[in-house]
């Protein structure tokens, strides 16, 4: 993803506009933590904020965790004649954004599966609990210190 990312030509001229995403974003983070550390961000996150904080918390979901893990549920269709939600939202933000929310192409019946769960898509698909994540915004609001243990 990042060779196609350094690959793409600009949307619009240098310097005129700004904008990203947050898939893109991620990929570009994971990128860094790659070439700095040599650890893919998967493997960063457990060694470095989850392993210390003892966070129940994966990017690259191992298979063992699948059984407790919750599936997505589809969003309801819209009433016959009306857009739905989401498809307003991409309408109203233009081809960019539907093409960042687009890649990977996915469905609901994707992201259910054992292979989503456990490729490393940075900005995407991490697999946290509900107290894991509260304990790492924690973390993040107190300056990456959490009951005394800094990552």
């Amino acid at each position: 993803m990042t060779a196609a990312l350094a690959a793409q030509d600009p949307w619009w001229q240098p310097g005129t506009r700004h904008g990203d995403h947050v898939f893109s974003f991620g990929w570009l983070v994971g990128e860094l933590v790659r070439r700095i550390t040599g650890q893919r961000l998967g493997s960063y996150l457990r060694q470095e904020v989850a392993g210390p904080l003892g966070l129940d918390c994966h990017i690259g979901l191992p298979a063992t965790c699948d059984a407790r893990t919750a599936e997505f549920l589809p969003v309801p269709p819209p009433p016959p004649g009306e857009l739905g939600f989401e498809e307003q939202l991409l309408r109203r933000a233009g081809p960019m954004t539907h093409q960042a929310f687009s890649n990977p192409p996915h469905t609901v019946a994707d992201i259910n599966t054992g292979a989503w769960r456990a490729a490393e898509i940075p900005a995407g698909n991490a697999h946290p609990t509900a107290r894991a994540l509260a304990r790492v915004y924690g973390a993040l609001a107190c300056g990456g210190q959490v009951d005394g243990i800094r990552c």
